[in-house]
């Protein structure tokens, strides 16, 4: 089995927990999921699932399309999906925390204005 590591990052409050939860089809408040997320991340959160790739290199449900182009004769891929904290209080951990990752995942609110700048950041 292959295993990746791939990191999410951007600006505080820009949708990485929504959006790793629905690759990792994850839910962080299990007792009432309508509520979720209701916290800032604090640090990193690390989920881990598995993807399958098939005959086109192309992912299988859970879709990661990054890790199905990278990987070419496996057939089974262990996924660990750091979704990071954007909040400049844990830029010290952020080097560790970039170490043996295989690809990053953006993300940003469009709609806020000067966000997209925060990523330089990163």
């Amino acid at each position: 089995m292959t295993e990746v590591k791939i990191l999410m990052v951007g600006p505080q409050n820009s949708g990485k927990t929504a959006l790793a939860n629905y690759i990792a089809d994850a839910v962080q408040n299990a007792e009432n999921p309508s509520q979720a997320p209701t916290k800032p991340t604090v640090g990193a959160r690390i989920l881990e699932f598995d993807g399958q790739t098939k005959k086109g290199n192309q992912m299988v449900a859970p879709a990661v399309p990054c890790v199905s182009r990278a990987l070419r004769a496996s057939h089974t891929v262990s996924v660990e999906l750091w979704d990071v904290s954007g909040d400049r209080a844990y830029e010290g951990g952020w080097p560790a925390i970039q170490h043996g990752a295989v690809g990053c995942v953006f993300v940003f609110d469009a709609e806020k204005a000067g966000e997209e700048k925060e990523l330089e950041q990163w």
